[in-house]
């Protein structure tokens, strides 16, 4: 009989399907939808509805190149027990990580660039939705008088959600900023309330380097290990919140984030991996096709940086 593969979000507290769904759709229903106005302003609606469905099709594709990997590897797996190979440590269940098919892939240092990308990506968003909320709140309440003001205000909630470690337990949240985003009512407290989600990936990552075998914090243990868990969460939330108050304008931070490290993120690194794990066996036209991606997202990447950097 073949191994029970687990479902991470539906494991530990037993998340529900429904709450599965909620935090699937924040996790996709993030900065690029709250840039699209200005990406379609930019554009035009044309190339705007071309540009939306082609890097929605692209993303699609990626993703099940991850997942071909994935399934690659498990084989691989298989095949090495089955030859009394030694087991390795990373892949739980056969259920990779993005910084696990890194490691297979590239060794330590695959693993610690995808890492480090993914962070960018994350603070990238999360740093695009305190933009958000703090200017559009600032600008509809004049009261507050800055969007750092708000800021201020809404950190200490920031950093209480910040201490709910399970998805299972954010899914509430992220069904209710569901609601208020299909009903576009009070955008930015949906915004608030799925901060939180989309900081988890941070957060993770984070704690596992400072949970490291040999670390001195896994050394320490009990008190020392849990006070160290939670202020890097404050001081995580703390600093992206600080980054935010000196970002003068949404619309351009969101295109400079989509463009360099969410163009490594979604097309880069996806048909690298798929190269270096199923390419050697796969046709020549599913090797152009990954090249194609891996190029197009280094030229996107390249020509966002340098939009950014480039005086206006």
């Amino acid at each position: 009989m073949a191994p029970e593969v687990k479902v991470p979000l539906l494991e530990g507290r037993g998340a529900t399907p429904a709450q599965t769904l909620g935090n699937i759709v924040v996790s996709i229903v993030g900065t690029g939808v709250l840039g699209l106005p200005y990406a379609f302003r930019t554009a035009g609606w044309l190339a705007g509805a071309l540009g939306v469905a082609g890097a929605g099709a692209a993303t699609f594709y990626c993703m099940l190149l991850l997942l071909d990997c994935r399934d690659r590897l498990r084989e691989q797996e298989t095949e090495e027990d089955g030859h009394g190979g030694e087991q390795r440590p990373h892949g739980d269940g056969g259920n990779y990580t993005y910084g696990d098919l890194g490691e297979r892939c590239f060794g330590p240092v695959g693993r610690h660039f995808t890492e480090a990308i993914i962070v960018l990506c994350q603070t990238g968003g999360t740093v695009a939705y305190l933009v958000f909320i703090g200017q559009n709140i600032s600008s509809v309440l004049p009261a507050l008088s800055s969007a750092t003001v708000v800021l201020a205000l809404l950190l200490p909630a920031e950093v209480a959600l910040s201490f709910v470690r399970s998805l299972s337990a954010l899914a509430p949240f992220s069904i209710l900023a569901d609601a208020c985003t299909v009903l576009a009512v009070v955008l930015c407290v949906a915004l608030a309330l799925t901060f939180a989600v989309m900081m988890h990936p941070i957060h993770e990552i984070v704690e596992s380097r400072l949970l490291a075998p040999g670390g001195w914090v896994r050394r320490r243990g009990g008190f020392v290990e849990r006070a160290a868990l939670h202020l890097s969460r404050v001081a995580v939330v703390a600093t992206l919140a600080a980054i935010a108050c000196f970002v003068p304008a949404f619309g351009e931070f969101a295109a400079f984030v989509g463009s360099t490290v969410c163009a490594l993120l979604s097309f880069v690194l996806p048909a690298l991996f798929h190269l270096r794990v199923v390419g050697p066996t796969a046709s020549t036209w599913a090797r152009a096709v990954d090249y194609f991606f891996l190029l197009s997202g280094l030229v996107f990447a390249g020509h966002g940086m340098y939009t950014v950097l480039s005086p206006q």
